[in-house]
């Protein structure tokens, strides 16, 4: 049996017969062939619903997939963006925090050496002062050697001359 198209159905010619129209066996074989052909047609139309829709199912599921895995992208992608400032926020303020304290110590050792620097312009000074006290007191004590020694001479000389006298008056 041949699939039946439309065009067969529009072109059919039955043969009339005289007295009843059309041969009614002609038209009930054409009828019969007309529906195995449409209940042919009506099953495979209804299994290809049954597939389409099954195709429907899956291309949705697949679509469901793709908006999941969009907005999936999206927010990595936001969620980068946002560790990537972060990160730079963290290590810009990590910076400033390390560029304060280098400032600090700088300054605290700028500070220390300043006070070292007094401390030993002080002590100079007071070394300075104690060279200056140690001269004035070898100076006092070189002198007052001096008139003792000076004044011991003399009392030397004076008893030399007394005893030189004792020596002649004997």
């Amino acid at each position: 049996m041949s699939s039946l198209t439309p065009l067969d159905i529009e072109t059919v010619e039955f043969k009339k017969t005289p007295f009843k129209g059309y041969s009614s066996e002609e038209v009930d074989l054409f009828l019969d062939k007309v529906i195995m052909e449409f209940e042919k047609l009506y099953s495979e139309n209804a299994k290809m619903k049954d597939a389409l829709a099954s195709k429907d199912d899956i291309i949705n599921h697949y679509k469901g997939l793709e908006d999941t895995i969009k907005s999936s992208i999206v927010r990595a992608e936001k969620t980068a963006d946002d560790t990537v400032k972060n990160a730079t926020s963290n290590a810009e303020h990590i910076v400033n925090v390390a560029e304060e304290r280098a400032k600090n110590i700088i300054l605290d050792a700028q500070n220390k050496i300043m006070e070292m620097m007094s401390e030993a312009n002080n002590e100079l000074a007071d070394v300075h002062t104690e060279i200056s006290k140690a001269r004035s007191e070898y100076i006092r004590v070189k002198n007052l050697l001096r008139n003792m020694l000076e004044t011991h001479i003399n009392i030397l000389d004076e008893n030399k001359e007394d005893f030189e006298q004792t020596e002649q008056e004997k």
